[in-house]
């Protein structure tokens, strides 16, 4: 949750092969809701261990010139016009939930957010930790799984995963930056 629009979403691919977004959708769940406010039906590839970055239309310039896709309130699509106590989810093929920021259905207050690391998610940017090899639906799991930086803190473009061996990635997830406050 950055500065007034600074926001953005980042995925990321740790497999060997591109994988098309087709099926992907990222769904937001504003101040508790327990239906969607807002969808984005995702198109286009992530290359083989590189990110997808999504950014409001009203984000500073810096944010912009590193996002794939530029989101418009307009159009409906916006999931990046999110604060702190709104959950995110990325979805494939409308019923397999892969990856969750916050508790649908739950408002952990305005201006509180949900406890992660050493802060919330209001107010703070968000890193996955290195050693994160798959996305989660539990968010008691994946509360555990994220570094809390200042807002308006940019890691866009890139993320750092530790090599997991012999294991099967079940497809793209949230990237360290996938809830980032921008500049």
């Amino acid at each position: 949750e950055g500065l007034s629009n600074n926001k953005g979403l980042e995925l990321y691919n740790p497999t060997n092969a591109s994988i098309s977004l087709s099926g992907y959708k990222i769904l937001l769940y504003t101040n508790g809701a327990v239906t969607p406010s807002k969808t984005l039906n995702l198109s286009g590839n992530i290359a083989s261990l590189h990110t997808y970055v999504m950014s409001d239309s009203s984000a500073n310039g810096y944010i912009k010139a590193l996002a794939d896709t530029i989101l418009n309130t307009l159009a409906g699509n916006d999931v990046t016009s999110f604060n702190g106590n709104d959950a995110i989810a990325l979805v494939k093929n409308n019923t397999d939930t892969l990856d969750i920021i916050g508790q649908i259905g739950v408002n952990p207050g305005n201006n509180s957010g949900w406890t992660v690391d050493t802060g919330t998610t209001a107010n703070h940017t968000l890193i996955r930790h290195a050693d994160v090899h798959a996305g989660t639906k539990d968010w008691t799991i994946s509360a555990t799984q994220w570094s809390v930086l200042p807002h308006d803190t940019v890691r866009l473009g890139s993320h750092t995963m530790n090599a997991c061996g012999t294991v099967v990635v079940p497809s793209v997830v949230f990237s360290p930056n996938v809830y980032t406050d921008r500049k």
